[in-house]
């Protein structure tokens, strides 16, 4: 698992690239079988490259991805994945914004519940299906 400061360190160093590719971590809080991080979502995100120039927005793709890797140095080794369930793009995540995201795993099932939002506002949620080891 990655330490707090070890996540800030690795922002500083794709910043002075301009290959930053992951969110601010601002804080990490341990819950019951999951956990909740708070991120942020640097402007300098290579993901808001042309998707749209306009009004750049997180792609989804990028959620989903995100799920899976944060929940992976933060909560639990996830095998192979298989699929997606009730996956729901609700709101636009924007430069800047700061998103609670929150992960909870059913190891009988092979799960990773997830859930982007900031008070009232849902940016997406859903499922992901592992393997069962």
């Amino acid at each position: 698992m990655t330490s707090r400061n070890e996540q800030a360190l690795g922002n500083e160093a794709q910043i002075e690239t301009g290959t930053v590719e992951r969110p601010e971590l601002l804080a990490i809080e341990p819950q019951d079988q999951g956990v909740r991080l708070r991120i942020r979502l640097p402007e300098e995100l290579i993901y808001f490259d042309g998707h749209f120039d306009a009004v750049p927005i997180l792609p989804g793709v990028v959620q989903l991805h995100w799920a899976h890797q944060l929940a992976c140095e933060h909560l639990v080794q996830l095998e192979q994945f298989s699929g997606m369930e009730r996956v729901k793009f609700q709101s636009l995540a924007r430069p800047g914004d700061e998103l609670n995201l929150q992960l909870a795993y059913d190891p009988e099932r092979a799960r990773l519940s997830f859930s982007y939002s900031d008070g009232d506002i849902q940016y997406s949620s859903g499922r992901l299906c592992y393997a069962k080891g």
